[in-house]
C-alpha cells in the first residue's frame, strides 16, 4: 500500500474516531453543564469544562483502544488498521499514553489557544494566533512525517515506538 493511501486511511480513521467521540461526548458535556450550571463566563472556565468532559474522555478512549483494544479504535476497525509495537503486539500502556499525548497535542493546543488564553469569550489576540498556528504546524508535521515513513509512522509513533499497519480482510 502506498504511503499516501495509508496516511489517508489513518486520517480517515482519526476522523471517524473524533466524530464518534463528538456524538457521544458533546451531549454529555451539555448535560453536565445543564446540571452544574452553564454560565461559564471566561475562556478559562470553558477550557476547564472541555478538559473534564471532552479531552479527558477522549484521551482515555485513545489510550484504552490502543493498549487494551488490540491497537484498534473504532476508526481503525472500520478502515482495517492496527497500531502495533515492534513485536507485532498492541501498544503497552506506556506507549499508548505517550502516543496519545503526542497525537492529541495539536488538539489540546488549539483548545488552549482559543479558550484558556482568551482574555474573554470570543476575544482573540496575537499570542492565541501563534499557539493555534503552532498546533496547525504540528498537524502538518505529523502528516508529512507519516508520508515520509510509508504511512506507518508519524511523530507520535516514532516517539512511542509504534507503527500503524493495514490489516488484510479475512
Amino acid at each position: 500500500m502506498s504511503a499516501a493511501r495509508l496516511t489517508a486511511l489513518r486520517l480517515a480513521a482519526y476522523g471517524v474516531d473524533v466524530a464518534a467521540l463528538a456524538v457521544v461526548l458533546i451531549p454529555i458535556s451539555f448535560g453536565i453543564s445543564s446540571l452544574v450550571g452553564s454560565d461559564l463566563e471566561s475562556g478559562l472556565e470553558v477550557w476547564v469544562r472541555s478538559l473534564q468532559t471532552i479531552s479527558l474522555p477522549a484521551w482515555l478512549y485513545f489510550i484504552l483502544t490502543d493498549s487494551l483494544g488490540g491497537g484498534r479504535s473504532l476508526g481503525k476497525r472500520v478502515l482495517r488498521l492496527r497500531t502495533t509495537m515492534p513485536d507485532g503486539g498492541p501498544p503497552d500502556t506506556q506507549a499508548a499514553v505517550l502516543r496519545t499525548a503526542l497525537k492529541l497535542a495539536p488538539w489540546e493546543l488549539t483548545h488552549l489557544a482559543f479558550f484558556a488564553m482568551a482574555p474573554r469569550l470570543g476575544a482573540f489576540g496575537g499570542s492565541q494566533i501563534v499557539v493555534a498556528g503552532i498546533s496547525y504546524l504540528l498537524m502538518l508535521i505529523w502528516v508529512v512525517v507519516a508520508l515520509r515513513n510509508g504511512g506507518r509512522r508519524s511523530v507520535p509513533d516514532i516517539v512511542a515506538g509504534t507503527a500503524v499497519d493495514h490489516v488484510e480482510a479475512r
